[in-house]
């Protein structure tokens, strides 16, 4: 049996990262560093989600100095 790489850039994988934006950003005015935050901690959840690999390092996905604000949000 061969093994396939799906591309996780795929038009399942775009809406579940678009819904999961949906419900973590408010449409009120977000500045550029919380939209940045929000859309790095919904990619690694799908990456997490629906990726082969059992975890993902977390570090390119942190832009706050507080893993801990990463975790809360």
């Amino acid at each position: 049996m061969e093994k396939y790489d799906v591309a996780f850039i795929n038009p399942a994988n775009v809406v579940f990262v678009y819904m999961l934006v949906r419900e973590l950003v408010d449409g009120e005015e977000t500045k550029e560093a919380e939209l940045q935050a929000a859309v790095l901690t919904c990619l690694y959840l799908s990456y997490s989600y629906m990726g082969n690999e059992i975890s993902y390092p977390l570090k390119p996905f942190l832009v706050e100095d507080s893993k801990d604000k990463f975790w809360d949000r």
